[in-house]
């Protein structure tokens, strides 16, 4: 079983820079990157639109140029004691600092002393707010959707409903209508959209779409395929008025709720956790004193050069904790 000094889990944007800061304060120790795509940059490829990168690059960039930046950086500070592991899933994080993984050939373990969790975040799932359906077809996170669309070259349908006002739900609202289909509503339970007034000028106002706040779905139709949503209006403790309600025909449904941490790793070895984030000191170290997280995987983000500029703070510390 090889063993490394530091394992990184994701090759996302906190990853490679959490990899890059290391290698930079520490070259001579052995480094071990694993990603479970066949190439890195996480959910950056398939964030297509522009606006990445102002900060860490100065520069405006699509999310696959910030990848694609960010790890020509990595490359460009590598040394022979860091290694990549892509098509690779780690599937468990023993007591002993050991981690089972998994590839096209099947498991094996690696061991390290340090373990970084870079693996970012995961969209809160449409089954946990309680709406009642009988579980159509149809149902899609936005990231999922974006995924679909930007990497696959798939359509999740003909006529969508958007629930959710931040970011990722105005950015795919356009991103639905550049690729021909129809956004008949956006719906966001506050008084105002949780995203940038640019996304909402440009997402929403600007090709003429519905935006409904103060505002949630209280009842999905369809038993195969969604056929469409049921709108209510909210009171000021944000329950549902159904005395003011809509029907809005549709044939799918995105869940723009928001993000949580991907920590179920890091808590099946045994990390402390509450209220679904790790518990960390202010350098990123877990309550297992050899665990530490980084970007996404620490707290949600609002813009990816955050994560970046996090996740190298969280390796200088370590770097200079090895200097000590």
């Amino acid at each position: 079983m090889k063993k490394y000094q530091f394992a990184i889990i994701g090759a996302g944007a906190a990853g490679i820079a959490a990899a890059t800061q290391l290698i930079s304060s520490s070259p001579d120790s052995t480094v071990v990157l694993i990603e479970r795509d066949s190439r890195p940059g996480g959910i950056l490829l398939q964030c297509i639109h522009t606006g990445f990168g102002l900060q860490y690059f100065k520069d405006e960039l699509t999310g696959p140029e910030y990848a694609e930046a960010a790890f020509n950086k990595l490359q460009s500070a590598k040394n022979n004691n860091i290694e990549f592991l892509f098509n690779t899933t780690v599937v468990a994080v023993e007591e002993n600092k050991n981690l089972v993984c998994s590839d096209l050939r099947g498991q094996f373990k690696i061991g390290c002393e340090k373990l970084i969790i870079a693996t970012g975040s995961r969209e809160i799932p449409f089954g946990a707010l309680g709406i009642p359906s009988n579980r159509p077809a149809g149902i899609f996170g936005a990231g999922e959707a974006q995924l679909l669309i930007n990497r696959h070259a798939m359509q999740p349908g003909r006529t969508g409903v958007i629930l959710g006002a931040g970011d990722i739900g105005l950015i795919m609202a356009r991103r639905l209508v550049y690729e021909g289909m129809q956004v008949a509503a956006v719906i966001e339970l506050k008084n105002e959209p949780g995203g940038v007034k640019r996304n909402v000028q440009t997402c929403i106002d600007d090709l003429g779409i519905e935006l409904l706040t103060s505002s949630t779905i209280v009842r999905v139709h369809g038993s195969n395929r969604v056929e469409g949503v049921t709108v209510a209006r909210v009171d000021t403790d944000r329950q549902p008025l159904f005395s003011k309600t809509r029907f809005i025909a549709c044939d799918f449904l995105l869940s723009a709720v928001g993000l949580m941490p991907e920590i179920q790793l890091a808590r099946d070895a045994g990390a402390n956790a509450f209220n679904g984030h790790l518990l960390l000191d202010e350098n990123g170290r877990s309550t297992l004193p050899w665990l530490y997280a980084c970007g996404n995987a620490a707290r949600i983000f609002q813009i990816v050069d955050d994560v970046s500029l996090s996740s190298e703070k969280v390796s200088k510390h370590i770097g200079g904790e090895l200097k000590l």
